[in-house]
């Protein structure tokens, strides 16, 4: 899926006549050896390139099992799998345990009209129910000032979708997202807001081949960078393949709001206690 290296190999030939003298043997072998020496630096660029090669062709062997689309999706189909598979299975959302859904609708709703307008917003089908198995929302850079200040425009009754408000506004308080792009010189970023996969469809590499696609499109559009969020260690782990930036990393402890303890708070099992933002620069 993605031209990372293309393949070369700098060959150096020496070509020795059979009459010559001694000086004419020693520079033969003067150039036998540089011929080696050339051979061997060759050698392990193009060892390294094969390997990046290889797992490139194993990427785009393993997204080509999947059904990707990018075009025509349907907002409401989107909404019903978010509902359904995202929000019961998102580590905060979970840890705030929250119950009353109409608020999260309509962030999500907003969320997926903003991600219709970008071409990297992308699903796999399964190919034999076609139901939605994984997904991945992407917005433009252009909406960012829009998303940001809508953010802060909601009110929500129930405390809980409040709470998980409040949180976004306390990341984004914190971030200089346009410092950010400008220092590490990303002028056409997109946003991956969400990726989700369905539950009984985790490690099968569906998650990496919707990150991959989209990043993919964001390329075809001639898109230079891209933003992302990583929640726990399962989606750290999947994000860092394609974003090796991280520009900040939030302790969930830190954040109180209206709450006198910190109302977010990780399982156990879970290793990670921070939301990581991390940036990809193609």
């Amino acid at each position: 899926m993605f031209s990372i290296l293309t393949r070369g190999v700098a060959a150096f030939v020496a070509s020795v006549s059979g009459g010559g003298g001694a000086q004419q043997q020693q520079d033969a072998t003067g150039a036998e050896d540089a011929g080696r020496g050339g051979s061997a630096a060759s050698n392990r660029r193009t060892s390294s390139v094969r390997s990046m090669n290889r797992q490139q062709g194993a990427q785009q062997q393993q997204n080509a099992q999947f059904q990707i689309e990018h075009q025509n999706l349907d907002p409401q189909e989107l909404m019903q799998y978010l509902m359904e598979n995202f929000v019961p299975n998102e580590p905060i959302l979970a840890s705030l345990a929250i119950r009353e859904v109409e608020g999260l609708k309509q962030m999500l709703s907003d969320l997926v009209q903003d991600s219709m307008q970008c071409s990297s917003t992308c699903i796999i089908r399964c190919p034999r129910t076609r139901q939605i198995d994984a997904v991945s929302l992407a917005c433009k850079a252009s909406l960012f000032d829009t998303q940001i200040d809508r953010l802060c425009s909601y009110v929500f009754d129930d405390e809980q979708v409040a709470t998980a408000c409040e949180f976004l506004k306390y990341v984004f308080n914190r971030l200089d997202i346009t410092y950010h792009f400008e220092e590490n010189r990303i002028r056409n970023p997109i946003f991956i807001a969400l990726v989700s996969v369905r539950r009984e469809k985790w490690r099968q590499g569906l998650g990496a081949a919707v990150v991959e696609s989209s990043i993919e499109a964001a390329r075809n559009d001639r898109c230079d960078g891209a933003l992302s969020l990583a929640s726990n260690s399962v989606a750290c782990r999947l994000i860092t393949r394609r974003f090796p930036i991280t520009i900040q990393s939030i302790r969930y402890d830190t954040f109180r709001g209206s709450h006198r303890n910190p109302p977010i708070v990780m399982p156990r099992e879970e290793t990670q206690r921070c939301l990581y933002v991390m940036l990809a620069r193609f």
